[in-house]
């Protein structure tokens, strides 16, 4: 069956009036929490069109205009993250968005649990349960015939892929769907159990292990909206549950204003609930597995493996960092070894918070997620390689360097232990650049990808503890 792109598609409606998802309930009441007097907490949730709520994190960077008077107090934590997020009922939903903008509107997946955090639900190299690990994103669309199918949205994925579809999938009738939409809350439920069993058909059928790569277009795979070239297109009817979009910067200045209202609100006409919260690091809080990330107010975009690593240390996969891969980040924050196809970096991205672990086995596996994110060849001389040892220069696996070399009673010298470009000790100057994302004098946003597994991770973990040393700052964390 062909989808393609027409003019008379059937116009974007609204679900009945349904009670407020569980996710909306839960990103609001982050957003509001003010948090305690020994740590506050700043953010802001929005409803409407125009929102600017990233000023409340730093100072707006356009000194010629005023700052908004209701934003009085500066946060104490670098960044913040921003979500929309898009409810069937919402008066704004995905359908309203410009048609070349529904498309890439999801770009993360939520998760109610994950085995790595709450000891149960998803994991990497297994495709997650629905309902019990996370509820998949569907819309139903219309083609140009003007019949109307289910489909599930890929998270930061690429299609959106139809039930039935080219490989299968419940036939759901226009006449179910059209039933379901008309019953209120019943049918809610009903369309969301709807979306589950799509899903899990569709992407079951192509073997996928991932959540954002169940198919393309020999699958069946369609966009939403507007495509390219020989794409297949339909248009959007309405949504079934909740979808959202995360973007994050780790800068001030007016980068999370720049993030927020420029690169969202004024450009993609993002005029659904919003949150700010102030803080990147309070992005583990939103039980995500990917968020994009912005380096600089000003320019969008441009985070690169410093940022990509910061945030997979945080349980989340950076879906834009340049030379960081997404699929890898993933694997290594929510896979655990032992399952099919592990490989020994599996999981090391989230052990590093684990705090049951001694503070040596926390550094180790710190080192070993920016390893596989970096490092994973034997080519110490590339780029990516190069990036690793620069952060981590007591791994084995790198090259010694003069630090290494021993002094005259054969103890290997303090800079050895220390030396770190994200230490906990830098200077305040040095940290301010850090964590604006900006390069430092000893390793730039260096470039290149690699994806052979290191042999020998067992022995290199006594190796690599022995060598740390005891005492070691934990340097992203």
């Amino acid at each position: 069956l062909a989808f393609l792109c027409y003019p008379g598609a059937q116009a974007n409606t609204r679900a009945p009036p349904v009670p407020r998802s569980d996710l909306y309930n839960s990103w609001k009441a982050l957003a509001v929490d003010q948090g305690t007097v020994e740590t506050p907490l700043l953010g802001a949730w929005a409803e409407g069109t125009g929102e600017r709520y990233g000023q409340i994190c730093d100072v707006y960077r356009t000194p010629q205009n005023a700052r908004d008077p209701n934003f009085q107090n500066e946060d104490a934590f670098p960044g913040c993250v921003a979500i929309w997020l898009s409810e069937a009922q919402d008066n704004f939903t995905v359908g309203d968005l410009p048609a070349n903008q529904q498309n890439n509107f999801q770009n993360t997946q939520h998760y109610k649990v994950s085995w790595n955090y709450q000891g149960t639900g998803l994991k990497a190299r297994s495709l997650p349960r629905a309902p019990q690990d996370f509820n998949p994103v569907c819309y139903i669309t219309s083609n140009e015939e003007g019949e109307m199918t289910l489909g599930y949205e890929e998270g930061n994925g690429d299609r959106l892929l139809p039930c039935p579809g080219a490989n299968g999938g419940p036939p759901f009738s226009e006449e179910q769907l059209i039933a379901a939409n008309q019953t209120g809350a019943e049918g809610q439920a009903l369309l969301e159990d709807y979306c589950g069993a799509c899903y899990q058909s569709v992407c079951s059928a192509n073997n996928a292990r991932r959540p954002r790569d169940c198919g393309g277009d020999r699958q069946g795979g369609v966009e939403v909206g507007q495509g390219k070239g020989d794409d297949n297109v339909v248009q959007m009817v309405r949504q079934v549950g909740p979808a959202y979009h995360c973007h994050m910067t780790m800068a001030d200045d007016g980068a999370c204003d720049f993030v927020q209202y420029d690169q969202h609100e004024f450009s993609r006409e993002y005029n659904m609930s919003s949150a700010v919260y102030c803080g990147w690091e309070r992005i583990s809080e939103l039980q995500i597995t990917h968020c994009d990330c912005t380096r600089v107010a000003g320019t969008a975009n441009g985070c690169g493996r410093r940022e990509g690593l910061k945030m997979a240390l945080k349980g989340v996969a950076c879906g834009n960092c340049n030379n960081v891969n997404q699929d890898t980040a993933y694997d290594q924050i929510f896979g655990t070894r032992g399952s099919k196809g592990a490989d020994q970096y599996d999981g090391t991205c989230a052990a590093a918070t684990d705090t049951s672990l001694s503070e040596e086995k926390r550094y180790y596996m710190e080192m070993m997620c920016s390893q596989g994110l970096f490092c994973r060849n034997n080519n110490l001389n590339g780029d990516a390689c190069r990036f690793h040892c620069s952060l981590y220069p007591s791994d084995p696996k790198c090259p010694p360097t003069e630090e290494d070399e021993p002094d005259a009673e054969g103890e290997a010298t303090a800079a050895t232990m220390e030396r770190s470009l994200l230490d906990a000790e830098m200077t305040a100057e040095d940290a301010v650049v850090g964590e604006r994302g900006e390069e430092s004098d000893v390793a730039g946003e260096l470039y290149g990808e690699y994806s052979e597994v290191v042999s020998g991770g067992d022995e290199q973990s006594v190796t690599g503890v022995n060598r740390m040393g005891r005492g070691r700052k934990l340097l992203l964390l």
